[in-house]
């Protein structure tokens, strides 16, 4: 599983990642679960930092559907 490193800058969020990275806002768990040491309540990631993003997982990519919304929502 290869993973990438993206900086944070101001205004930034799980979800706004989510659709850079993946094409779709609701996937924010890959990147949460690969960043145990930041808030998920924040609405805003703090500027500066590190985040892990890793690839999809494979069940990610199958059709689904959902109606989970990011736990800040």
């Amino acid at each position: 599983m290869s993973k990438k490193i993206y900086i944070a800058t101001d205004a930034d969020r799980w979800d706004h990642l989510a659709y850079d990275f993946y094409g779709d806002a609701s996937f924010v768990a890959p990147l949460i679960v690969a960043n145990p040491s930041i808030s998920v309540y924040d609405p805003f990631l703090p500027a500066g930092e590190k985040i892990v993003i890793p690839d999809l997982p494979a069940e990610y990519t199958e059709e689904q559907e959902t109606t989970i919304k990011a736990p800040w929502k």
